[in-house]
């Protein structure tokens, strides 16, 4: 990214379902968010750490956490390290709306490169903003849920699960996203 580049940020969020850690930086006077990680929780509580100035973003984690639903389209995001595909398939991804599912065909296809699933499914694996580009809504084929942060099985699936129970989906979302 260009610009002033005057500090960077960290939140954690230890939530029952999911411990996570937001990397962002202050870019120009704004926030952007370089990346996000998901682990296993570690006390099941629901605290938060903030330095304050990214209250706002971890706001909106929170929500989404709960199924509340704020939506995450407000946070900048660097992705000044992706190819062009790479942006396409997580701007396609970002776009799929909560309670809504898709394939990896169908989200390789609204990327504009429908010969390219295995592709668009490698992108998701290696998401690096899950939750605000919503990789958890990408499903199979067969309507059977998938991989989820690179993982087949456990406590990353559990996460993937519950993550659409919460947000209460339909198993498919033909119309969403166009």
């Amino acid at each position: 990214m260009s610009g002033d580049v005057t500090g960077k940020l960290q939140a954690f969020i230890d939530h029952p379902l999911v411990f996570c850690t937001i990397h962002a930086r202050i870019t120009a006077g704004k926030i952007v968010i370089i990346g996000i990680s998901l682990k296993r929780p570690k006390s099941g509580t629901r605290q938060y750490f903030s330095d304050g100035r990214l209250d706002a973003v971890v706001q909106v984690f929170r929500s989404i956490l709960n199924g509340t639903g704020k939506s995450a389209n407000s946070c900048m995001l660097d992705l000044s390290w992706c190819t062009p595909f790479q942006e396409h398939v997580l701007t396609a991804a970002r776009k799929i709306p909560k309670g809504a599912t898709v394939t990896y065909a169908e989200l390789a296809a609204r990327a504009g490169y429908p010969n390219a699933v295995r592709a668009a499914a490698s992108v998701m694996r290696y998401n690096r903003f899950p939750l605000i580009i919503p990789c958890h809504r990408v499903i199979r084929s067969d309507g059977t849920t998938g991989g989820f942060m690179g993982k087949k099985r456990g406590w990353a699936i559990e996460l993937k699960r519950s993550l659409l129970e919460s947000e209460k989906k339909p198993r498919t979302a033909a119309h969403c996203c166009r």
